[in-house]
């Protein structure tokens, strides 16, 4: 009994034997390709990431960049450096809309440093930054910085750019500054030509 025992052993054993090496053939082959897998197409994910990471960086440092321009051109109209805030802004303007603060500062630099060129250079601007800029508060500033140091001749062109060019609505404070900027310049003769503008659309004046 134990010699037809251990025959029959013999006999599965032998039978199964090829079975098991093909069996542990297919799960290290499997185990395998799952860590070949991981290795290689985790280094590319890991690669991509690491690209997206520095593209994201490069972006961040960028617009670090363009603000540090913008309050370096500040800087530079209080130090009286209106050719370097100049550079600055020009440098930066492309890329971002510029405050009501930085047009104040703008204006003043342009007007200083290139009078020829204020109109255009800060119409362009504003244009070019439409939905961010092209609206009543940049339109103040630009207004209020000229009718402090141009001629009526000036604001006038400045308000014509503001008004048909850049289609920004005049309202109260828009007109004060103008008539400010006129009287600043002693052309009464237009001070009077906004009053009569003024009470002809029924617009109320402060007491500014």
């Amino acid at each position: 009994a134990a010699s037809n025992l251990q025959y029959h052993l013999d006999s599965v054993t032998d039978f199964l034997g090829p079975w098991w090496v093909e069996v542990c053939f297919i799960i290290f082959f499997a185990f395998g390709y799952r860590f070949i897998r991981l290795d290689v197409f985790g280094g590319k994910e890991g690669v991509q990431g690491k690209k997206h990471a520095g593209k994201a960086l490069e972006s961040t440092k960028g617009n670090v960049k363009i603000e540090e321009l913008h309050n370096r051109a500040k800087e530079e109209v209080i130090a009286g450096d209106m050719i370097g805030a100049l550079k600055s802004w020009r440098k930066a303007q492309a890329q971002v809309a510029s405050s009501p603060d930085t047009l104040r500062l703008v204006v003043q630099a342009l007007a200083s440093t290139s009078p020829d060129t204020l109109v255009e250079e800060v119409a362009a601007h504003l244009e070019a930054h439409r939905a961010a800029a092209c609206n009543t508060q940049s339109a103040l500033a630009v207004l209020d910085t000229v009718g402090h140091g141009q001629t009526s001749e000036v604001l006038d062109e400045v308000c014509g750019m503001l008004r048909t060019r850049l289609a920004i609505p005049m309202n109260y404070q828009l007109y004060e500054a103008l008539l400010a900027g006129h009287a600043f310049a002693g052309n009464d003769e237009r001070v009077d030509d906004i009053c009569q503008e003024i009470s002809d659309i029924g617009q109320k004046r402060t007491a500014r």
